[in-house]
């Protein structure tokens, strides 16, 4: 929004492209699927800045970092806005790179896999007991199923949100 509004003319477009790369090359760092995403990736990266600049990109050791310096680059080569904006443009870049560092960080922490085990079997047991506990509760027992289906469903799935949220890039660090 700020490049848009405050970048001269020539800048805006080379800036929004810059962002969408940064997006491309984070969206690569924190997700690497498969061996076909990197030529997607490097595909896209030459459509949007070019041959030249998408292997410099490609090529650098942190693709991100290298991204949030390119777009910093680009406000510092524009000459129609005044120091205070630049350094306005530096805190919110700054904010980003701060942000992939905890994404980073993230990533590699590893959430023990002991603790997911011990909450998979432990959910396990209490949905496998469950139908006793109703037993006593419910005047029918052909309810019995379907509620302890359904209550299993729910927490089953509650479950796997939680895996999802312990691991929320998808890979292990080794």
């Amino acid at each position: 929004r700020q490049g848009v509004s405050y970048l001269e003319e020539g800048l805006r477009e080379e800036h929004v492209r810059r962002i969408i790369a940064l997006g491309y090359t984070l969206r690569n760092h924190f997700q690497p699927n498969e061996a076909s995403a990197s030529e997607v990736l490097e595909q896209r990266l030459q459509d949007l800045l070019g041959s030249k600049e998408a292997s410099r990109l490609l090529s650098s050791k942190h693709m991100p970092t290298q991204a949030i310096s390119d777009i910093t680059r680009v406000v510092r080569r524009c000459t129609a806005i005044d120091g205070s904006t630049k350094s306005r443009f530096d805190i919110h870049l700054d904010e980003l790179g701060s942000s992939l560092v905890t994404c980073e960080r993230l990533m590699k922490t590893p959430v023990p896999l002991v603790y997911t085990r011990h909450a998979g079997r432990f959910l396990a047991l209490w949905v496998l007991l469950l139908p006793f506990a109703l037993a006593g509760e419910l005047d029918s027992n052909f309810l019995m199923v379907p509620i302890s289906t359904l209550v299993a469903v729910f927490f089953f799935g509650i479950e796997e949100l939680g895996i999802q949220i312990e691991e929320p890039f998808s890979i292990m660090p080794l």
